[in-house]
């Protein structure tokens, strides 16, 4: 077979043209397929002004151009403008056909923006459309999975049922797996336990109900019946007949954690051992594999695995945090910087990687890093004061006692920034370990109004360090009642 040549697009050619008569105020004509790659490759690396420039060029080029209309709203919704997002997206979506892609996007954005009956009307027209029915389970599942993330796992657990009625193998697991999850993050151990039970009353040789059963009793801390069901569901697939490799791994990953909350960490690793005997390449047993042989210091196992883990599962959030985590535990403080810096697009990992990054680039002396990442921290958790005491923490724990009183005066500075007594316990504790003592004074008289039954806190962080007079007095007249904080 032959490709035909139009359907070519060197896409690092096209990228240097593109950047080139952008920066000349002189760009010219490119198809639509040439501004589709553009806009592609700058969303998948970040470039949101890049990606600004591809939309306007293109607007120009093709006014009547619908593809644009979506791109404005993928745009939108990268620099957190959910309701615009929403907006430009359900106006594309009168012309575009329910894609994966398009689903997806418009699921996540309407929930995003609390149009939760939107979402489910796409759900509707997805379980509609799907030519199978693993695709309606993954319709649902995307619903549970977008809520879970949004804090709303009472909500995610209807949709997550309905797409485990005909979900099948591993994405049956997978919805199980979240079901879980929802019970737990709701609180909703005993419920969730009693919806497993009833379903199995009904059928009682589904072994992926015995393994979510399971699953339930390790969250609720219930060892023996948890071990109970993991017999069950081993009996189960030794009677079996069927391909069930997926499901004997999902066996020994719950039968590794059973091991691990009594910290039997050696019968553990062997149930990791088998799980990897059936899935070598899985990026979460990789990493489980990992962390062991970090645990027994075993350097030249673990770098293997890292590279492993590079290779199969580099495109997962959570096997980038690992990567870069692994890396800055071995002082290979760039290399870390480079995974954390992806990071930052995801809502969850986001906090422990900028404290990371602005740590990180102190080491290495980054002053573009370091003032980046303070903007960065500025715009996204100036009303999160406990995420900028995470950060102290990290930067003290470490040694970095100037630092992290710095830190802690930015985000002081911020105008959406409400400071807890904490704050201004670790404001005065930092003012005496580096002897700005009148800074803190004025702290530590605020945190004594704030709350006094915190005192001790301050005691911990100075670590027996010399107290001086007036921070002796003014605690004596608190604490002996002598001066009312009212």
């Amino acid at each position: 077979m032959f490709w035909d040549e139009e359907d070519e697009v060197d896409v690092e050619g096209l990228r240097q043209r593109f950047e080139r008569e952008s920066q000349a105020d002189a760009l010219g004509y490119y198809s639509q397929n040439e501004l589709q790659e553009l806009f592609d490759w700058y969303l998948e690396s970040n470039a949101p002004q890049s990606m600004r420039t591809v939309i306007e060029h293109a607007s120009y080029l093709y006014p009547e151009w619908i593809q644009v209309e979506w791109w404005r709203s993928l745009l939108a919704y990268e620099e957190e403008r959910y309701m615009e997002a929403y907006v430009h997206g359900m106006r594309a979506f009168e012309h575009l056909p329910l894609t994966k892609e398009v689903y997806e996007h418009l699921v996540e954005v309407s929930l995003t923006v609390g149009r939760t009956e939107v979402a489910q009307a796409l759900l509707e027209q997805w379980w509609d459309e799907a030519s199978s029915d693993n695709q309606r389970a993954w319709g649902a599942m995307i619903i549970g999975e977008v809520l879970l993330l949004r804090d709303a796992p009472e909500a995610a657990l209807p949709y997550l049922w309905r797409g485990w009625t005909v979900a099948s193998g591993k994405r049956e697991l997978t919805i199980l797996r979240l079901l879980a999850q929802a019970y737990r993050r709701s609180g909703r151990y005993d419920e969730g336990v009693h919806a497993f039970h009833r379903r199995l009353w009904i059928e009682p040789t589904r072994v992926s109900l015995w393994l979510g059963l399971a699953r339930m009793y390790l969250y609720k801390y219930a060892y023996a019946q948890a071990n109970q069901a993991l017999n069950e569901a081993e009996t189960l697939l030794n009677a079996s007949e069927m391909d069930a490799s997926l499901f004997r791994a999902e066996l020994h990953k719950l039968r590794a954690q059973w091991y691990e909350a009594f910290q039997r960490w050696d019968e553990a690793f062997r149930q990791w051992l088998w799980v990897r005997h059936y899935q070598p390449n899985h990026p979460f047993t990789l990493s489980k594999l990992l962390e062991y042989y970090q645990r027994i210091g075993d350097r030249e196992a673990a770098e293997r695995y890292v590279e492993r883990l590079y290779k199969y599962g580099i495109h997962l959030w959570r096997v980038r945090q690992q990567i870069a985590d692994f890396h800055w535990e071995e002082g290979r403080y760039d290399q870390a910087m480079l995974y954390y810096r992806t990071l930052l697009g995801h809502p969850v990992y986001r906090a422990h990687a900028l404290g990371r990054l602005l740590l990180g680039a102190v080491k290495v002396r980054d002053k573009r890093t370091l003032q980046r990442a303070l903007r960065y921290g500025q715009k996204h958790f100036a009303h999160r004061p406990t995420v900028w005491l995470g950060w102290v923490e990290m930067a003290f724990r470490m040694g970095y006692h100037v630092f992290a009183l710095s830190l802690l005066e930015y985000a002081f500075k911020q105008k959406d920034f409400r400071p807890p007594a904490r704050a201004f316990y670790w404001h005065a504790a930092l003012s005496v370990l580096t002897r700005r003592y009148e800074a803190g004074l004025l702290s530590l008289e605020l945190a004594l109004i704030a709350d006094r039954s915190q005192l001790s806190f301050f005691y911990e962080l100075i670590q027996g360090s010399y107290l001086p007079v007036p921070y002796r007095r003014l605690i004596q007249r608190y604490c002996r009642g002598q001066l009312s904080p009212a």
